[in-house]
C-alpha cells in the first residue's frame, strides 16, 4: 500500500516552482507514494487561538487542513524564502497546529526552493522541532 504524503506548497503563486517540484516528486514513485498536494494556504484565516480553544469555533478550512495532516503518513513542505524567512501564509498554517499533536511522531521533510533558502530552512527547522 502506498504511503499517503501530504505535500504542502508554501507559495500562493499561480504556477509556482514549489508546486511544480511537488508534482515532479509525486510522479517519481506513484506505486509507493500517494501524494496529495495542498495549495490552499491562502484560504486559511489568520491564526486566532480563541478559535481553537472554544468548542465549535474552529473554521472549516482549518478543520479540513487538520484532517489532511491526520490522514497523512508523512508531510512534505516545499517553500520559497521571502525576506530571509518563510512566507506568511505558511507560517500562519503552521501556527494553526500549535495547540495540536498533529505533527507528533509524524515524519516530515522540507524543501526550500530559493536561491539560498538558508533562513527559511532555519525557521522551519526551529518551528517543527
Amino acid at each position: 500500500m502506498p504511503l499517503k504524503i501530504l505535500a504542502i506548497s508554501g507559495s500562493t503563486r499561480k504556477n509556482s516552482t514549489n508546486e511544480y517540484i511537488l508534482k515532479a516528486i509525486a510522479e517519481l514513485y506513484p506505486d509507493k507514494m500517494d501524494v496529495t498536494i495542498y495549495t490552499q494556504l491562502d484560504e486559511l484565516p489568520y491564526f486566532n487561538p480563541d478559535l481553537v480553544k472554544e468548542e465549535g469555533t474552529t473554521p472549516e478550512t482549518v478543520k479540513k487542513f487538520y484532517r489532511m495532516i491526520e490522514n497523512a503518513d508523512g508531510v512534505l513542505i516545499c517553500t520559497p524564502e521571502y525576506v530571509f524567512s518563510l512566507p506568511g501564509v505558511l507560517k500562519n498554517a503552521l501556527e494553526w497546529t500549535v495547540s495540536t499533536t498533529l505533527f507528533s511522531y509524524k515524519p516530515f521533510a522540507f524543501i526550500i526552493a530559493s536561491a539560498s533558502g538558508e533562513k527559511a530552512f532555519e525557521s522551519l527547522d526551529l518551528i517543527m522541532k
